[in-house]
C-alpha cells in the first residue's frame, strides 16, 4: 500500500519555508469546487496555493527538532534523519541536504506499516525535483550564502510534488468543460 502523504514542505537553510504543499483529501476537496469569480476563499487556507496553515506549523516545529538532533550527540550518519515526531494522526520525516535545506515529510498515519526504505525513496525524489529547480537557469537563486530565497513558484516542481504525493491537481474550470464535452462528443459519435 502507498504511503498517505499529508503534507511536503522544502524548508531554506535560513528557516524560511520555500515550499509547503498540502495533500490532504480535505484540500483536494475543496479544489475542485468550481468557483465563480465573486466566491470566496476557503477559511481555512492561508496562502495563495491553499495550503492549510497546520502543515506551515508542523514544518516550523519540525525545525527544533532539526536544530537539536544537529547540534546534540543524535547527529545522523546520513541526512535522513528519519521520524521526528508524530501526533495522533500524523507522522513527521525530516531530511537534510549538503546544503542545509530541510525537507519535512508528514505522512497520514494508518494501519500498515511505514519502513523507512520507503521514506528514503520519497526524499530521495523530492531532492532530485529540488535539484532540477536549482540548475534551472532562469530560476531565482541567490548569488550570496548570506542571502534569504525565494519561495518556489515553479508549475514544474508543484507538478512534481503533486506526482510524487499522488494528488492531481484540477486543472482551470474551461479546460474541465472542454475536455468533458469534448468526451460527450466523441462518445456521442461512436
Amino acid at each position: 500500500m502507498a504511503l498517505r502523504i499529508l503534507s511536503i514542505a522544502v524548508i531554506g537553510k535560513h528557516c524560511q519555508p520555500l515550499f509547503v504543499g498540502d495533500y490532504t483529501p480535505s484540500n483536494a476537496r475543496s479544489r475542485s469546487i468550481i468557483k465563480d469569480q465573486n466566491s470566496q476563499r476557503e477559511p481555512a487556507l492561508d496562502d495563495e496555493d491553499g495550503c492549510d496553515i497546520t502543515w506551515h506549523y508542523v514544518a516550523h516545529c519540525s525545525l527544533d527538532i532539526f536544530e537539536e538532533r544537529e547540534n546534540g550527540s543524535q547527529r545522523p550518519s546520513d541526512s535522513y534523519f528519519g521520524l521526528l515526531y508524530s501526533m495522533d494522526d500524523y507522522a513527521v520525516y525530516g531530511y537534510t541536504t549538503n546544503s542545509g535545506v530541510r525537507l519535512v515529510l508528514t505522512i497520514g498515519l494508518v494501519d500498515v506499516l511505514i519502513r523507512d526504505l520507503d521514506i528514503k525513496l520519497v526524499f530521495r525524489a523530492i531532492q532530485n525535483a529540488y535539484s532540477a529547480i536549482q540548475l534551472n537557469p532562469f530560476a531565482d537563486i541567490p548569488e550570496s550564502q548570506d542571502e534569504l530565497a525565494l519561495p518556489i513558484k515553479s508549475k514544474a516542481f508543484r507538478r512534481a510534488m503533486d506526482s510524487i504525493a499522488g494528488f492531481e491537481r484540477p486543472r482551470a474550470s474551461i479546460d474541465r468543460i472542454s475536455r468533458a464535452t469534448g468526451r460527450l462528443s466523441h462518445s456521442q459519435n461512436s
